[in-house]
């Protein structure tokens, strides 16, 4: 039975961990390229918006700040007898929150739906419909969560997209489902759970912040995908 030796098992590891790294971002870019090539955008936009939204995923754009009241828990030591005894205390602490919106993860998406709905206007009113229903339905599974941001089930969004799309959109099934998938998810999630947002305790909330790995970007390419 043959042996395998490693000879440097830190630098192989490391080696392999980038190798998988890289496989999975090409995979992961190539499907992104086969659902926008399913959106009828030619290879050339396709290669164009791949570089914007990876690009414009490291910007944010401040939008506005909100005031909030912040909990505070710190703990006092009290020695009474020598028994030193941790006593809790609350405090409120004003914290101003900056909303803004990512290039990468929300913008351009919203670009695509405006676009894709300019060259197909029949599509228009399913994709209104579509947006709506999406709304709604991620708004009542959207939750915000401290220190991270709104949060929402990663497979509900886009699956409810794509059946709006299937149901609905008949031979344009793949631009309703991303224009709900996108615009329906940015509404639902963000827009409409912005008096929420100081639940949040963070200094930032940026609307489609992760970038390509939003929940934004990622509900109209799934959604697609799943046409």
């Amino acid at each position: 039975m043959p042996v395998f030796h490693v000879p440097h098992k830190g630098t192989f590891y490391a080696l392999l961990i980038a190798i998988v790294a890289i496989v999975s971002m090409l995979l992961f870019f190539g499907f992104v390229g086969f659902a926008l090539k399913r959106l009828g955008l030619s290879s050339e936009l396709v290669l164009i918006l791949m570089i914007l939204s990876i690009a414009g995923s490291f910007i944010n754009i401040p939008l506005m700040k909100i005031k909030s009241l912040v909990p505070i828990v710190s703990i006092r030591e009290i020695s009474v007898f020598g028994i030193t005894f941790r006593v809790p205390s609350w405090n409120l602490k004003e914290m101003t929150t900056t909303v803004a919106v990512n290039v990468g993860g929300a913008v351009i998406p919203v670009l695509v739906s405006a676009y894709l709905l300019y060259r197909y206007p029949s599509a228009i009113p399913i994709a209104i419909a579509g947006i709506v229903m999406e709304s709604l339905i991620v708004y009542q599974i959207a939750r915000p969560v401290p220190g991270v941001g709104i949060v929402t089930p990663m497979i509900i969004p886009p699956t409810f997209a794509a059946l709006v799309g299937i149901l609905l959109g008949g031979i344009e099934a793949p631009i309703v489902a991303y224009c709900s998938g996108t615009i329906g998810t940015l509404i639902g999630a963000d827009i409409m759970n912005l008096r929420r947002v100081n639940r949040i305790g963070a200094g930032t909330v940026s609307i489609g912040g992760a970038g390509t790995f939003d929940g934004i970007f990622l509900s109209g390419i799934v959604a697609v995908l799943l046409t």
